[in-house]
């Protein structure tokens, strides 16, 4: 009896994904990946995956709405995941500078909401850096473990210890949230890390030449 094996998909330029993350699964015809069950050796190899992926997302009117960029974007149909290798991530808003994400791994996957919708969450953990830089060398850097990114509602948020740099602030949290639409942040405290924000006014004239 054949068996199926995993599909193989290398050195892709790009992938114009207009339905998002979930056209990963779309693009590999999860039905075609074959009914048979794998043997022992291959029940933990992924179903297809992509080398030097790129997926990119417009909104309605044409406009560019993110691109992913990884070194290896893994899909397992079983788990409905897809795993990312150095995810490199831009989020674009039409006038404003866009939020720049990247970290060592992540994991994108289709979640249910509390009004029974379904919106794609991508997991990214390891070293993971958050920026944006805007116009006379002012930015917002955030740095952590681990974060959720909602790309369809531009939130993100972590459960774990955070820290917040800007020109002339630096912040700690035990977690926070983020409207990158807005750029507007929540800090939340916990028994053990308690918000710390140290004001730097002059930091942003004394860094620039």
């Amino acid at each position: 009896m054949e068996t199926a094996r995993p599909r193989t998909l290398t050195r892709l330029g790009a992938v114009a994904a207009i339905g998002g993350f979930a056209a990963i699964v779309v693009l590999w015809a999860p039905g075609d990946l074959g009914d048979a069950d794998l043997p022992p050796e291959l029940a933990d190899e992924p179903d297809a995956y992509l080398e030097d992926g790129v997926i990119t997302q417009f909104r309605d009117d044409g406009s560019l709405h993110y691109r992913l960029r990884a070194d290896r974007i893994a899909y397992f149909e079983r788990d409905g995941l897809s795993r990312l290798t150095a995810p490199a991530f831009d989020l674009h808003r039409d006038g404003k500078s866009p939020w720049h994400i990247e970290s060592l791994a992540g994991e994108v996957r289709t979640v249910s909401t509390g009004s029974g919708e379904s919106e794609e969450q991508v997991k990214l953990t390891g070293e993971v850096e958050l920026t944006q830089n805007r116009e006379d060398d002012r930015y917002t850097r955030v740095h952590a473990q681990s974060l959720i990114l909602i790309p369809s509602r531009e939130y993100a948020r972590s459960n774990r210890p955070v820290m917040i740099e800007t020109e002339a602030i630096l912040a700690r949290a035990a977690s926070f949230e983020a409207d990158l639409a807005t750029g507007r942040m929540k800090l939340h405290s916990s028994t053990d890390q308690r918000v710390s924000i140290v004001v730097e006014p002059d930091k942003h004239n004394a860094d620039t030449p």
